[in-house]
């Protein structure tokens, strides 16, 4: 925090008082609005928080408090400090679990350039290696390939921002700086993954951008938001390359935007504003696919406590609608923070001196009972099918993965859904998971099953992607007890080594020379490295080491690289072997010996013929390979046409490292198990269409396998959807927009209504039923639409049709007189779903301030006009205290219809339409805030307003207030509000000090 913020944020802690002593609110209505409950008070109130793969949370503030804290049992344990203030630095999890934190606190706006890294396993810290220079307010990002993006930040009050971006690389426990992408930018900047790779800073600035980490990094502009500058307003990507951001700004606003990643050209477009402006507000992530957003203020400032908002809104992006929730007891804003829990409930936290946390258990837990999931792997590879046994499966309409929080000062960093593809079937769900790290950066995730009914699983912890790796042992770091082979001639040719030893983990790196190799993990006790040529070029000594992530690192082992000492010579051997277009002096390897191809005489040709092979530089002769490379089976050997990507077991013989398994005659990544069997990735793209695949196996040195069959089959013709009955089935042309309900059968979620071969924003109901938005041009003319549902897929009902009547053109002269107000000649009304003209009594008439009577527009016969302009009987309530807060009034009358206004003395209010005899509008705070009468009326579409009706704005009374109320460094003059009404501190008596002392509390404005 800088000075002017210590200054803002110093009220905030009167509002402890009042959380404590404020009412909670009824929770009648759960299955609407969702419930809140409070948990435990923690020792001190959290800035940070992180969610741990153990289910624990991190949790750390400014001056050194941190803990380790049960959201479930609400119990704190002993998180250990890092060795410098983490205050105010950025965060995130890396692929096996640990959490970086980056940055830290020395001063306001001066930033430290240390690193750590925390292990959950043995609740310590180790030291990651410094930064460039100082980050403040840094933001922490995960990348595709497991490493992590840490931008800005401020060093100083002299330099200001950190402009230079990095990478911590995880294999190497090293920094690699983008020194072609210096940037300054704002504090926190938001930043996620797009589905390109590329890292995408959406804000706060109005300029939005994206970041290439490859080589020394780029940046490229990535569309302009039209809001304001969002100034802690939060944002969440809610599903693959969608990102909502929303609320920010001085003076806050309630406008959301969005923007879809996947775009050609990505573009921000504006969706419906929230009900209430904020600024210091939190965004989360649930498993059916909204976005909750709690906290924050709607007043003016930095942190305006005044102005502190109480009720959570829920986002649907299939409507991008709004929905007001329960209201929390505590004020959430500036250092408050709100994190998604397994169970499916949020977490809200902090907010400066508020140390009580608040759970919110939304709509979706109060619908029925939760689908159940067992079996679930703990580790997900990208692309490679899983499955999960499920009761409930026949009735699954979504799988999400989404990730653990890190949250601080309304973002929660690396936050992001995953909508995964799934087939049922009796009692189990196969499921897909994200193809690559570009959608899902490696690393944990929360999996849940979502019901018919949205109501979610109790999510499951998976580590998703093939970079991520299990907890490291806590028996200690690594160590390397041999090598295999343990020499090579100078010259030779890139070979495999192998290093035995003990403590190795996933994402443990081979370094030769002090340099990491490219590294297969095997068990604990050994690794694989790909060795090149040119580490041998020349005689001498290599130091061989591990390092295992986080840092721990082996002693070195000695690889010897030295001539032969002895004359080589060509050993002619006696064995033959069975080759395949070898030139003359091929090298193998075989058993960690090397062997050169010889023609068994002159007369064979060299290009086809059989070989003999003699050991090279050789003095003994060793018993040679005895073949080329068999295959005796696949596992799997058939699969479906459209499939997702997935690993191929092929067993056989004479299998050697580096062979490569060839599909179609090109070779894919393969992994050597042994003599017998390899592994080898197959793509998506390898299996899209039906037929035979080719498979073999190539050894180094050229010799392959005959080829075996693999299937891919056509996928059996999915059900397509059927319409039974449309709701409506007809209207009339020039109609309003409408929403049209489809009924049939085999709808899935993703499925599209579409309007004469268009596709119309469509809401999944049910298999049985879908919602589609038609819009008014749909129905402009008369005719008969055609009106069909698309599954995902490309399966497409038989057309229904809707028909569009065309309406009557006669005017109808209507004898009744209505009393108006100010109509001009041709308004048009809407009156119990009828349209009518206003026409000119006669002409003696002035037509701007006279009596009309009203004809039916476009109509063919005499209906009922309206009785006249709309009139208040009463208001409820019809009085408020000065200073209260915003409230509901419900106006009573007359005449009122769709789109009517209440307004307060002479300024429409936000309104909603009950019926033709009640409105109710939203009053603010604002409204009251002094003493007086308001004048309300309501006027409705076209101009007819009633007569106003007075509510009154008394004045608080009764200044002395009796009890006593123990407090807390209040200022005097600090104005607290219990039970709806404000009350200010004064101090008992003249002995007390100030600013420890207790106070008694009056009435404000009284």
């Amino acid at each position: 925090m800088n000075a002017a913020r210590a200054l803002r944020t110093g009220l905030f802690g009167l509002l402890g008082v009042a959380s404590l002593l404020g009412a909670h609110e009824s929770f009648a209505q759960a299955s609407s609005v969702g419930q809140w409950t409070r948990s435990q008070a923690l020792p001190f109130a959290p800035v940070h928080n992180v969610y741990l793969p153990n289910q624990k949370v991190m949790l750390w503030a400014p001056g050194g408090g941190h803990t380790l804290w049960d959201p479930v049992t609400g119990q704190v344990s002993n998180l250990p400090g890092a060795g410098f203030d983490l205050f105010c630095s950025g965060h995130a999890l890396l692929p096996d679990g640990r959490v970086l934190v980056a940055g830290g606190h020395i001063e306001n706006d001066i930033g430290l350039p240390r690193a750590a890294i925390y292990n959950p396993a043995t609740n310590s810290w180790s030291p990651a290696p410094n930064m460039n220079a100082g980050r403040w307010y840094p933001t922490v990002t995960t990348l595709p390939n497991g490493d992590a993006l840490v931008v800005s930040g401020s060093v100083d009050l002299t330099v200001g921002v950190n402009t230079l971006p990095q990478v911590y690389q995880l294999s190497t426990n090293s920094w690699r700086s983008l020194t072609g992408a210096h940037l300054s930018q704002s504090y926190y900047p938001r930043m996620v993954v797009a589905p390109n790779g590329r890292v995408f800073d959406l804000g706060p600035d109005q300029i939005t951008r994206s970041l290439d980490t490859s080589g020394t990094g780029s940046w490229s502009q990535l569309g302009s938001r039209n809001g304001v500058f969002r100034d802690y307003g939060t944002a969440a990507m809610y599903a693959d390359g969608k990102v909502l951001a929303v609320g920010g700004g001085d003076p806050p606003t309630t406008t959301a935007e969005v923007i879809d990643l996947n775009a050609a050209t990505p573009a921000w477009r504006a969706v419906r504003p929230m009900s209430v402006a904020r600024r210091q507000v939190n965004s989360t992530v649930l498993p059916d696919g909204t976005v909750l957003v709690t906290g924050g203020t709607s007043a003016a400032g930095f942190n305006n406590a005044s102005g502190a908002v109480f009720s959570a809104e829920l986002w649907n992006p299939d409507t991008e609608a709004w929905t007001t929730m329960a209201s929390a007891t505590v004020p959430r804003l500036y250092h408050s923070g709100a994190m998604l829990l397994p169970d499916g409930r949020v977490a809200v936290t902090g907010g400066d001196d508020q140390p009580v946390p608040e759970i919110f258990s939304p709509p979706y837990l109060f619908k029925g009972a939760r689908p159940t999931m067992s079996g679930v792997p703990a580790q997900i590879a990208y692309g490679q099918r899983f499955s999960v046994q499920s009761a409930e499966a026949a009735g699954i309409r979504k799988v999400t993965l989404i990730r653990l929080s890190s949250v601080t000062h309304a973002f929660n960093m690396d936050q992001r859904l995953n909508v995964l593809q799934f087939t049922a079937g009796t009692g189990t769900l196969e499921i897909t998971p994200p193809a690559n790290g570009n959608l899902a950066p490696p690393g944990h995730y929360m999996l849940f099953l979502v019901d018919a009914n949205g109501v979610p699983s109790v999510g499951s912890i998976v580590q998703v992607g093939n970079t991520a790796s299990p907890t490291p042992p806590a028996g200690g770091g690594p160590a390397v007890t041999s090598l295999a082979p343990a020499t090579a001639p100078p010259g030779g040719p890139a070979f495999t080594l192998t290093v035995n030893g003990s403590n190795f983990v996933s994402g443990a790196a081979v370094r030769w020379n002090g340099a990491a190799r490219p590294t297969t993990f095997v068990s604990a006790t050994q690794l694989t490295a790909a060795i090149p040529a040119t580490d041998i070029v020349t005689a001498g000594t290599a130091a061989v080491s591990v390092l295992n992530p986080g840092g721990a690192a082996s002693g070195t082992s000695t690889f010897t690289i030295t001539a032969n000492t002895t004359t080589p010579t060509t050993c002619v051997f006696p064995n033959w072997v069975q080759g395949r277009q070898y030139a003359a002096g091929t090298i193998v390897t075989y058993q960690g010996a090397l062997y050169i191809a010889k023609f068994a005489n002159p007369g064979y040709n060299p290009t086809i013929s059989t070989f003999y092979w003699a050991p090279y530089q050789c003095t003994a002769t060793p018993t040679p390979t005895t073949g080329a490379p068999a295959v005796a089976s696949l596992a799997p050997n058939t699969a479906t046409a459209g499939g997702a990507a997935f690993t191929l077991t092929v067993n056989g013989s004479n299998f050697v490292s580096g062979a490569a398994v060839r599909w179609n005659g090109a070779a894919r990544t393969t992994t050597f198990v042994s003599a017998t069997q390899l592994t080898a990735a197959i793509t998506a793209a390898d299996i899209a269409t039906a037929g035979t695949a080719q498979v073999s196996v190539l050894n180094p040195g050229g010799a392959v396998s005959a080829n075996a069959a693999f299937t891919t089959t056509a996928p059996a013709a999915a059900t397509p959807p059927a319409v039974a009955s449309l709701a409506p089935n007809t209207a009339t042309a020039g109609a309003a927009a409408f929403t049209l309900t489809v009924n049939g059968s085999n709808f899935v979620s993703g499925a599209a209504v579409r309007w004469n071969g268009a596709a119309r924003t469509t809401t999944f109901v049910s298999a049985t039923q879908l919602r589609a938005a038609i819009t008014a041009a749909d129905v402009a003319t008369a005719g008969t639409a055609q009106v069909s549902v698309a599954n995902p897929g490309g399966a497409v009902s038989a057309n229904a049709a809707f028909t569009v009547t065309a309406a009557a053109t006669a005017t109808c002269t209507f004898p009744a007189w209505v009393q108006g107000r100010q109509y001009a000649a041709g308004a048009i009304v809407t009156y119990q779903g009828a349209l009518y003209i206003a026409k000119f009594a006669n002409p003696g008439y002035n037509p701007t301030i006279s009596t009309f009577y009203w004809a039916p527009y476009q109509c063919t016969g005499t209906q009922t006009p309206p009785a006249g302009a709309p009139a208040v009987a009463s208001l409820a309530p019809n009085t408020a205290t000065a200073g209260g807060a915003a409230f509901t009034l419900t106006v009573n009358g007359s005449n009122f219809v769709s789109g009517a206004t209440v307004r307060w003395n002479g300024a429409a209010r936000t309104t909603t339409f009950v019926s033709a005899t009640q409105l109710r509008a939203a009053i603010t705070a604002a409204d009251i805030a002094g003493a007086g009468t308001a004048q309300v009326s309501v006027l409705n579409p076209g101009g007819a307003v009633s007569a106003n009706a007075a509510f009154t704005v008394t004045a608080a009374t009764g200044c002395t207030f009796p009890a006593w109320v123990q407090g807390r460094q209040y200022a005097a003059g600090a104005i607290v509000t219990y039970q709806g009404n404000l009350y200010i501190a004064k101090f008992a008596n003249p002995g007390y000090t100030p600013t420890i002392s207790t106070f008694y509390w009056a009435p404000y404005t009284c």
